[in-house]
């Protein structure tokens, strides 16, 4: 594997990033992190949800004006 010397960061530069990442005040919140996280799943399994019902009735209307034309006629 060949890789681009320009980009390398020096051990000093990377401790600095690491110490400032690791010392920025952001803390995560985790009750509504779970409740947007929780929203979107419930989103999610509703426009499955929902696609499955519109793919069975166009199945299904497909299957009956299929066999309309199919069916034999006397």
């Amino acid at each position: 594997m060949k890789t681009n010397t320009e980009f390398r960061l020096t051990d000093q530069l990377e401790r600095e990033l690491m110490l400032e990442a690791m010392s920025a005040s952001e803390t995560v919140k985790l009750v509504p992190f779970l409740k947007s996280s929780g929203l979107a799943v419930v989103r999610a399994a509703d426009r499955l949800l929902g696609f499955i019902s519109r793919l069975n009735d166009a199945m299904d209307r497909a299957y009956n004006y299929n066999t309309r034309f199919a069916s034999t006629q006397w």
